[in-house]
């Protein structure tokens, strides 16, 4: 007989494991708020109840690594019975632990490589868990293996766990077909029945000003782009005119234009436009959101490739004045005031608490690492870099670990991140996030306010430049996450209806 350990579900959790039993259901809770622990008391039931096996599927190795921890941690499931597949298991030893597990934990990638090849078959398990679920879209991993499970297993059950399945109709829905979601339990950080365990946060919007010198420089990029919408829209590869160009668009067009140049290739020059267009477009955003540090490396990364488009940019005169104008800049000290912002910040925190830990989180790894570089000057500000595993300077594995348990133990007291830090993983308690931009997603902002106020009060930091894109992206996160919100309670109320949720929707 399994059964939990140490720990009892909360009313809340007790709640949505009674729909979870009978249904395959969506769970969306913040970030923080022990969705691993409905996925282990479903798990027993159904080892209890249906026998079989479960099988848990998580992202990241990271993530696999820290659910097959907690479960050994807080249920009476033997190490023998419990294993973990991903990229690194393979062979034989991949065999045995399907063959002897009664739990497994794996990549989607790996389960989906097996299905394909004919070496796993789903039809022995009676629970799929799939973590972080709003990536079932399109022709991610999850999608096929969702639908192999609900295919072949005798008698499926299916719980997806997210802080945040989108903010469109679509994309939700997209997710519940996908997984054949037949209810959603939703919870906010603001409902009543969460409200003993999310401790008080503390939110404030912090707004910068532009220097003089980066305002010249966003105009002169500005005006740079205007003239290549215009000789693209000139030229018909283009619609809107430059006020409604946004990258989604650019990037859109880009791959609808490599499908039409495999076809005609004398459309390849204006191809290349487009696709430079892209890259003057980043930079200014990068100007306005990460600052010259970022831009800096970016442009060198630009100079140093091989690309055609690359080098057709550092042949132009007019791209060619924005590097060496950056350059200038940082040698006369000009930056975006966010830096000079946040050490501010950590330091009059650390006068308030010496022990306070602090996260950072920025989109973009070039400004992670300018963030660390920039804070190794304070000798009280102790940081670390926290980013992924892809690329020249990714992290190992080995190496996440050993800065988690620095950063726990108070030898670190400022984790600087990528998106690593905002999905999934545990991280000790924090006392105060930074957030260095604001970013266009429900989800992520959902998932950074995770971070702080699980066991203490916590302060949240968000820094929004005047004037500039980051205006934007505030408010297009909130508006996506009250929308999120509507939909969701729409759903829960009528069931996953096309058509009823539409009109539902329109009379809220």
């Amino acid at each position: 007989m399994f059964e939990l350990k140490n720990f009892k579900l909360r009313e809340y959790q007790e709640e949505i494991l009674n729909t979870a039993r009978n249904h395959n259901t969506l769970v969306v809770l913040p970030t923080g708020l022990g969705k691993t622990a409905i996925a282990l008391a479903l798990t027993i039931e159904r080892l209890n109840q249906c026998g079989g096996k479960v099988l848990f599927l998580a992202p990241t190795r990271p993530l696999v690594n820290q659910h097959y921890n907690f479960f050994l941690e807080y249920s009476n499931i033997g190490k023998e019975q419990i294993g973990i597949v991903t990229g690194k298991i393979r062979g034989k030893k991949r065999e045995e632990i399907f063959n002897n597990s009664l739990v497994i934990f794996a990549t989607p990638q790996t389960i989906q490589n097996e299905l394909m090849s004919g070496r796993l078959s789903l039809t022995e398990f009676s629970l799929l868990i799939v973590d972080e679920c709003h990536r079932c879209v399109k022709n991610y991993a999850y999608t096929y293996v969702a639908r192999k499970y609900l295919q072949e297993a005798g008698s499926p059950l299916l719980l997806g766990l997210t802080a945040s399945p989108g903010h469109s109709e679509e994309d939700i829905l997209e997710i519940c077909q996908n997984l054949g979601i037949k209810k959603i339990e939703m919870r906010t950080e603001w409902d009543e029945d969460l409200r003993p365990y999310v401790q008080r946060k503390d939110i404030e919007i912090v707004t910068l000003n532009l220097p003089a010198e980066l305002n010249h420089l966003l105009e002169y990029l500005k005006s740079d782009l205007r003239e290549r919408i215009e000789e693209l829209r000139a030229n018909g590869v283009i619609e809107l005119p430059p006020s409604k160009v946004t990258k989604n668009y650019l990037l859109q067009k880009c791959e609808e234009m490599a499908k039409e140049v495999e076809k005609n290739k004398v459309l390849f020059n204006f191809f290349l436009k487009l696709i430079q267009l892209v890259k003057v477009y980043h930079a200014w955003e990068l100007t306005q959101t990460q600052g010259l540090r970022s831009l800096m490396s970016y442009l060198e990364k630009l100079k140093n490739e091989r690309r055609r488009s690359s080098k057709l940019l550092f042949s132009d005169p007019k791209f060619v004045r924005v590097y060496f104008l950056v350059k200038e800049l940082l040698a006369k000290g000009v930056e975006l005031p966010k830096y000079f912002k946040l050490v501010e910040i950590i330091s009059k925190e650390l006068e308030r608490n010496p022990t306070a830990k602090f996260i950072v989180f920025s989109s973009y790894r070039k400004t992670v690492n300018a963030i660390y570089d920039y804070l190794l000057r304070y000798p009280s500000i102790h940081p670390a870099r926290f980013v992924g595993q892809s690329g020249e300077d990714g992290m190992k594995q080995e190496e996440q670990i050993r800065v988690i348990g620095e950063f726990g133990k108070g030898e670190k007291n400022v984790l600087v991140c990528t998106t690593i830090g905002e999905e999934g993983l545990h991280i000790p308690e924090v006392d105060v996030a930074v957030m260095f931009e604001p970013v266009p997603s429900a989800l992520r902002m959902i998932q950074r306010r995770g971070r702080v106020g699980r066991t203490k009060f916590g302060k949240i930091y968000i820094f929004v430049t005047k004037g500039t894109i980051d205006e934007n992206y505030f408010w297009v996160s909130l508006r996506r996450e009250k929308k999120m919100r509507r939909i969701l309670k729409a759903m829960k109320h009528l069931g996953i209806s096309q058509r009823k949720l539409t009109w539902y929707i329109q009379t809220l």
